[in-house]
């Protein structure tokens, strides 16, 4: 379910019930709507998604990772396994 400010929409999301309490060992807890967890759970994976993708772009551009060429590509393609290669 993609959330109204993934999608660059203005459109408010509507007021949730959230539940604060704690469990009988005194943990704190909160109770929330299935589809607000899945839609906070969504945004988090985008941020470690985007976390993910910026540090391999640092190391791209530091020359500590670097990405096969089009021969490669094309050796690696070619080859009857991978193992080949």
């Amino acid at each position: 379910m993609p959330s109204a400010h993934a999608a660059g929409s203005t459109a408010r999301i509507a007021p949730v019930t959230i539940v604060r309490t704690r469990t009988p060992s005194g943990e704190a807890i909160v109770i929330l709507p299935e589809v607000e967890f899945e839609r906070l759970r969504e945004l988090a994976e985008d941020t470690l998604d985007t976390r993910v993708i910026e540090g391999l772009q640092r190391h791209l551009n530091a020359g500590v990772e670097e990405l096969l060429d089009e021969a490669d590509l094309d050796a690696l393609r070619a080859a009857p396994s991978l193992l080949a290669f």
